[in-house]
């Protein structure tokens, strides 16, 4: 019996300690990437799903209106979709806009997004880099204000980041990226990886990348290879 008192306090404890989660996923064109890489100062929309962590689903159903509403003053276009359990945690499920930029001067004031992407000629190699963005001080914001009105505060370190790479082109293409998660398997070091006409690759942020957004407000994603 004590040793089942101490597992749920323990457990109890965790939760505490523990932040709440926000899963972002992007979606964005290989098309779009090399439209923007072309087109300094241009800037682009794409679409985006935003998963909240909620105390529970009852909660969610009844706040998800008020919530929504307050949303739309951290991301663009917030649109409410769902309350729903996933591994025994739930959540609400919303559909945002993007900003998708050539150029991070002065983009958060551009803009209450709390993220955003930046595509720009590579450094490294013939090609064009995408990186994902965070608006610290709106996530500042926005995790404050949800653990004073609602659940808890955010923790960018539990969340999952994910980007989906759709190729809209009439050929493979030739992507490289480093320490991520590609289609869900953990990829080491520097790897270059195909991607055929029509197909999407699935890239999620590892926790170095992720430590890296949140300390610096940027995290590289990937490269398009275009040098070759």
């Amino acid at each position: 019996m004590k040793s089942i008192k101490f597992l749920i306090s323990g457990l109890l404890f965790v939760i505490v300690l523990s932040g709440c989660k926000i899963d972002f996923t992007g979606k964005i064109f290989l098309s779009d990437i090399a439209r923007l890489a072309s087109t300094p100062g241009k800037e682009l929309t794409t679409t985006g799903i935003i998963k909240l962590q909620m105390a529970s689903v009852p909660s969610c159903e009844e706040e998800k209106e008020n919530i929504s509403a307050q949303l739309n003053q951290f991301f663009l276009e917030f649109v409410p979709k769902s309350c729903e359990n996933f591994k025994m945690e739930s959540f609400l499920t919303g559909s945002i806009k993007i900003p998708l930029l050539s150029s991070i001067t002065g983009w958060e004031k551009k803009t209450p997004s709390v993220f955003a992407l930046r595509v720009q000629y590579s450094k490294k190699i013939g090609g064009i880099d995408l990186d994902l963005l965070l608006n610290q001080g709106q996530f500042r914001k926005l995790s404050s204000h949800l653990g004073n009105n609602f659940f808890k505060q955010l923790d960018l370190k539990e969340s999952a980041l994910t980007l989906e790479i759709e190729n809209d082109q009439g050929s493979p293409r030739l992507l490289l990226a480093s320490d991520i998660f590609l289609n869900d398997d953990p990829l080491l070091g520097e790897e270059a990886f195909q991607i055929a006409a029509r197909e999407t690759a699935k890239i999620g942020l590892s926790d170095v990348r992720r430590e890296h957004l949140s300390r610096f407000g940027w995290a590289p994603v990937l490269s398009l290879v275009t040098g070759i």
